[in-house]
């Protein structure tokens, strides 16, 4: 609550008056609660919010009960779209300083993105997730043959602030070279990359590989190829098929 009180302390309340009867950072603590439990509307927000009064009590003071879909409705129309979202970039950012973990990155297509009369491909998105946080802290979206790719838009995410001190995981398609990378890399060749040495993708910028023969101390045979930049002991494990 502290991280998200912080990130939102400049974000501006626009109502006057009599209307400021709910506080609006308990306001949207509610909405982005709501949000990450699957409300999709204010209608959704203000039946969380009732359904869920006691628990918000324990934390929120709501000296005037909980706000009705017409108080949700009525902030987030007023809101300063650009000064909300530097507001809600900041929380993550303090999430993800909050202790070190992994960030999956992948790639999906989106289902029914197509657009067969504009002869278009379809869209597909590239997520950051934080694993310890369970929330999706980066996207970047692209489409597959016009011009863009998914090791693009994965390039564009490891920009992100949010990954800096840890630990991201990714396809092997995504073992290229990375400048100036601030988080450990862990990639998982395929079975046909690991049986030829000589075809082995690049390595991230000062990245060394070492072959792991995991027999007995594992229980397989099977070999691992680990990402040493520099790759803390504690999460040196294998990903296991």
């Amino acid at each position: 609550m502290s991280w998200f009180a912080a990130a939102f302390d400049d974000l501006r309340d626009p109502r006057t008056g009599n209307a400021r009867r709910h506080d609006l950072l308990e306001v949207l603590t509610m909405a982005l609660t709501a949000s990450i439990c699957g409300a999709e509307s204010c209608s959704d927000f203000a039946d969380f919010a009732v359904d869920r009064e006691d628990l918000f009590r324990e934390f929120l003071r709501l000296e005037n009960g909980v706000p009705s879909h017409d108080t949700f409705s009525r902030i987030f129309r007023l809101l300063d779209p650009a000064a909300f979202a530097r507001c809600f970039e900041q929380f993550l950012t303090a999430l993800g300083e909050a202790g070190a973990g992994v960030v999956a990155i992948d790639g999906k297509t989106l289902r029914r993105s197509f657009d067969t009369a504009a002869g278009r491909s379809p869209l597909a998105v590239v997520t950051a997730f934080a694993s310890w946080t369970r929330t999706v802290i980066g996207q970047e979206s692209f489409r597959p043959g016009e011009g863009d790719s998914e090791i693009l838009a994965a390039r564009a995410l490891l920009e992100c602030p949010h990954l800096t001190g840890q630990l991201v995981t990714a396809d092997a398609l995504h073992c290229q070279t990375v400048p100036r990378p601030a988080a450990s890399f862990c990639f998982r060749p395929r079975a046909r990359a690991r049986r030829s040495r000589s075809r082995r993708p690049m390595l991230p910028s000062g990245a060394s590989a070492e072959r792991n023969r995991l027999g007995d101390q594992a229980g397989t045979s099977t070999d691992d190829v680990f990402i040493n930049f520099p790759l803390a002991a504690a999460m040196r494990r294998p990903f296991a098929r």
